[in-house]
């Protein structure tokens, strides 16, 4: 196991962001920067033994400051979208700032995502990685409470990347956070993910409303284009969705247990995605938004269906909808979830 750090930009407000390096002996090489807790980059091998970067990115902290699409980033307070930025608690409306039309989202126009983040790197016998600290002030985007985070990175020696996450806060408030990584197992400048191979399991789906915010009902996957339960590649249906896969799925588990959630296979490469995690829903999203105009590594357009997410996170907008398990932190109460990423290679 190895890491190094190095010096990656010094933001608009004269912040210095670090990048650092870690390497199992698998020879993934991971890259993070204190800046949004982004992962800048994933470099493994495929069946062939060539290493490639794996997710999308870019080159400089000027384009992180400036990028839209929360690439690789740690998102929240709350990832994806509270409905008209507000939410009822008890006798108190509260207004969120509205970074998305009318919409909340991933936390707000500053959220986890945009702040530099204190760093303590770490080492181990079979692991390597580094825990973030930030300290998020009440009022951050409209959220009441003063909320410390922590969130842990950590390679190991089974070619596995743990994310933890944790949060303890002063006022009662909602947490939900996610990692917004892009992939594409090929590499990140080798075409669509179409022929990606995806598991996802689930029995149902979050139904939404035009501006992708849920509405509070289900939908079951069987008979629906969503049905990845039984694994197919992900433009066999994505022609029957009016913007592709942008979709919440309820992972089929007991709540809080610690199951396979979904799986990613690049035929071409032998690259294989796993996850798991504890989080009760998976946001799939096969970037949809991107049409060429995004410059990313090296000036690499990003087109259309450049990349898939897979976020694990609480049930979005779940402040608006009772019937949706709760996402709000109470002082004293201890927020903890615990994501597993595998990189594994299938060999003809």
């Amino acid at each position: 196991m190895e890491w190094h750090k190095e010096q990656f930009g010094i933001t608009a407000n004269g912040r210095v962001v670090n990048r650092y390096v870690f390497e199992n002996n698998f020879k993934t090489r991971i890259s993070v920067l204190d800046y949004g807790c982004i992962i800048q980059s994933i470099e493994t091998p495929d069946k062939f033994g060539n290493l490639a970067d794996i997710i999308l990115g870019y080159d400089s902290l000027e384009e992180y400051e400036k990028d839209s699409h929360y690439i690789g980033a740690l998102v929240g307070r709350v990832a994806n979208r509270i409905g008209k930025a507000q939410y009822i608690d008890g006798p108190f409306l509260v207004k969120l700032d509205n970074n998305e039309g009318e919409n909340h989202l991933h936390g707000g126009s500053k959220g986890l995502s945009k702040v530099v983040w204190k760093a303590e790197p770490f080492q181990k016998n079979n692991s390597v990685g580094i825990d973030f600290y930030y300290r998020s002030p009440d009022g951050e985007n409209g959220y009441p409470g003063n909320v410390d985070f922590k969130v842990t990175y950590m390679l190991n020696n089974k070619n596995q990347l743990m994310i933890y996450t944790h949060a303890n806060t002063d006022k009662r408030t909602p947490i939900n956070l996610t990692s917004h990584v892009y992939y594409n197992l090929s590499g990140e400048a080798s075409g669509d993910i179409l022929n990606h191979f995806v598991m996802i399991n689930a029995l149902k789906f979050l139904d939404t409303d035009a501006q992708l915010v849920p509405n509070g009902k289900l939908n079951f996957v069987i008979g629906s284009p969503a049905n990845f339960s039984r694994g197919k590649k992900v433009g066999d249906d994505i022609d029957k969705m009016p913007n592709g896969f942008d979709h919440a799925f309820v992972i089929n588990k007991e709540p809080g247990k610690f199951v396979i959630t979904a799986k990613a296979i690049d035929p071409k490469s032998g690259r294989i995605l796993e996850i798991v995690t504890d989080e009760p829903t998976l946001q799939f999203y096969t970037s949809n938004f991107f049409d060429g105009s995004l410059n990313g590594k090296r000036g690499i357009p990003y087109q259309k269906f450049a990349a898939f997410c897979m976020e694990t996170q609480g049930f979005p907008d779940a402040p608006n909808h009772a019937n949706f398990p709760s996402i709000f932190l109470d002082p004293g109460e201890n927020y903890s979830r615990h994501t597993q990423i595998s990189f594994q290679i299938k060999y003809d």
